[in-house]
């Protein structure tokens, strides 16, 4: 009972699917570095954004799913949305060239640890 004298009560299930969304929604939408580094891991890449795009330094622009406006930035770019592909493989998206310096066998995936012109990523497949 609470103070008010009021039961109250969840259902576990409609509660788990709350925290899911909510989760989820943080995960791919995170508002500061520290949510980005809280869910999951997270490559960031510093710049400044000029509408749709952010210009790092080393990469260029990359481009951005909406308009950030302008002025300095943090990108957060998860590692299971980024691939591996070949120099020479067509791509339609952002590209960031680099060397694999590390190569991380896990089970169920493998994590690579590249080195690029801004500084280490790591991506998963």
């Amino acid at each position: 009972m609470t103070r008010s004298g009021v039961r109250a009560s969840v259902s576990a299930t409609s509660l788990g699917r709350e925290v899911r969304t909510v989760h989820a929604e943080i995960y791919e939408h995170p508002r500061t570095r520290f949510a980005a580094s809280f869910l999951g891991d997270a490559n960031f890449l510093r710049g400044r954004a000029e509408g749709d795009a952010v210009v790092v330094d080393g990469l260029g622009p990359v481009r951005t799913i909406a308009s950030l406006g302008s002025g300095d930035t943090t990108l957060a770019v998860r590692p299971d949305k980024m691939r591996l592909a070949m120099p020479d493989e067509s791509h339609d998206g952002n590209r960031i060239e680099g060397t694999v310096t590390q190569r991380v066998f896990s089970g169920t995936s493998v994590t690579y640890i590249l080195a690029t012109p801004a500084g280490p990523f790591r991506t998963f497949e």
